[in-house]
């Protein structure tokens, strides 16, 4: 995707740095800067699609190829209404430190 013309690399902060991130070219489609899409296996709910984890949200997505980073809503494709919950690591999200 970073390489496709329709859309332009930017920086976006998360967990609070910076981060490079991807921006949509065409007017149809979001142009804020997100992060890449990047593929999680325990995302994989709609056909034909490779799922992954909107880490910004923790919630399933798609990559599309039609914008950029991990899609969550879409007009062109049915997602499930309540996404799966993901990228929160391990069982305890880091809450139970064990101590």
């Amino acid at each position: 995707m970073q390489s496709s013309p329709c859309f332009e690399p930017c920086c976006v902060m998360f967990e609070g740095g910076e981060r490079c991130g991807l921006r949509g070219t065409a007017s149809s489609f979001r142009t804020e800067c997100v992060l890449p899409g990047e593929p999680d296996d325990s995302c994989d709910e709609v056909v034909q699609f490779q799922g992954c984890c909107d880490l910004t949200q923790h919630r399933c997505g798609i990559i599309g190829g039609f914008a950029p980073g991990c899609q969550t809503k879409s007009t062109f494709v049915t997602l499930p209404q309540n996404p799966k919950t993901c990228g929160l690591g391990g069982d305890d999200a880091g809450v139970n430190d064990g101590g």
